[in-house]
């Protein structure tokens, strides 16, 4: 399959199409994958507040930056 850039269609010149890279759909799967995963490991680590509390003598408060701070930690391994 061929594809081209705005670019030549609007000038009307079809003669450079875009070389295909091998390894882009295997990127897009792995990032789409982690991008789902991201609810599941909220939900896990909301489900095990309670004993990291208990094991770390945490308030509530401190509870939520905890999730937070994982959360947030494992979205940016998401960012190249």
């Amino acid at each position: 399959m061929t594809a081209y850039t705005a670019l030549h269609v609007k000038q009307g010149i079809l003669t450079k199409p875009i070389q295909e890279t091998p390894g882009r759909w295997t990127v897009l799967l792995v990032t789409t994958l982690a991008g789902f995963l991201i609810p599941f490991m909220g939900s896990s680590i909301n489900v095990a507040l309670p004993a990291i509390g208990k094991d770390l003598s945490m308030h509530a408060v401190v509870l939520g930056w905890v999730a937070t701070a994982y959360l947030l930690a494992s979205a940016m391994l998401l960012v190249p």
